[in-house]
């Protein structure tokens, strides 16, 4: 009896510092707010909130004074009605990364050299020049949209029936309690409809646009977290598990 009274003081000192390390961000994992996956495009939050990742690749048109004002108009007056909702939220993030462009370009090329490698013709050394000429004007520039659905998108009602249905099944499926592992149940189940339907929407708003815009696959959208976050050491074949 004393050395279970024992464990429960040492188990919530124990809580106790790591809510302190989490807020004062000492740690590398307190930077980290994301728990597991959800669906092929949809990551949880430890407060069960829901993300998507989408990656604006811009226009197929040359853009002038008045295309410009009109996709702004479009984006301002479609985005309007979704972020009028209380719970959703967009976060934009602009990368530009001189240092990788000539892998983007070699990249670029690849089609165009293949086919010359089966036609025969012997032209490496117009794309090395050309890789050479462009590399010093150009750079790698990527913009990526995260789409934010909290649980306060639900009512206070919404919110304890969600609350309810996720302990009984909880309970129907016997899940232990998990403190220091991946919770693969932290999502509520009411907020993925909301969710979808707020990233199928945000996807449309801006295709109407003129933007041309992806969802990606959570896979690749953890892949590019970590190479924004640390390019010198991300291999272009990671995947998280």
């Amino acid at each position: 009896m004393g050395l279970g009274i024992v464990e429960e003081i040492l188990d919530g000192i124990d809580t106790f510092k790591a809510y302190l390390q989490q807020s004062v961000r000492t740690t590398m994992s307190s930077y980290n707010d994301l728990q597991t996956a959800d669906s092929t495009t949809s990551l949880v939050t430890h407060d069960g909130s829901l993300l998507s990742i989408v990656q604006l690749h811009g226009v197929t048109t040359l853009v002038g004074q008045s295309e410009y004002q009109y996709i702004h108009d479009m984006v301002l007056q479609n985005l309007q009605n979704t972020l009028n909702k209380k719970g959703h939220s967009i976060q934009v993030l602009f990368s530009y990364n001189k240092d990788n462009i000539q892998d983007v370009l070699r990249s670029h090329m690849q089609g165009s050299q293949n086919t010359t490698h089966e036609l025969s013709l012997d032209m490496d050394d117009v794309f090395r020049e050309r890789l050479e000429n462009l590399s010093e004007y150009c750079s790698e520039e990527v913009c990526y949209a995260v789409l934010w659905t909290k649980f306060t998108v639900l009512g206070s009602e919404e919110l304890r029936k969600a609350n309810e249905d996720q302990n009984r099944l909880r309970k129907e499926t016997h899940y232990p309690p998990v403190r220091y592992t991946q919770n693969i149940m932290a999502a509520f189940n009411d907020l993925r409809d909301a969710h979808d339907s707020f990233v199928r929407s945000f996807e449309a708003d801006l295709s109407s646009a003129g933007l041309q815009v992806s969802v990606l696959d959570v896979h690749d959208a953890l892949y590019r977290a970590r190479l924004t976050i640390d390019p010198d050491f991300t291999d272009k074949n990671w995947r998280p598990i």
